[in-house]
């Protein structure tokens, strides 16, 4: 059971850590996308 258990914690640890990376990408994203967007404004 205390296996059962730390390997759910464990779990839960891994998905924190995933979507924390995920949520830095989209960040990451976005910035490229406003970096993109205000060098075709000048150009434009």
């Amino acid at each position: 059971m205390i296996n059962f258990v730390s390997g759910i914690d464990a779990g839960s640890s891994v998905l924190n850590s995933g979507s924390g990376v995920l949520g830095s990408g989209l960040d990451l994203g976005t910035a490229i996308v406003k970096l993109i967007g205000s060098i075709v404004g000048i150009f434009a």
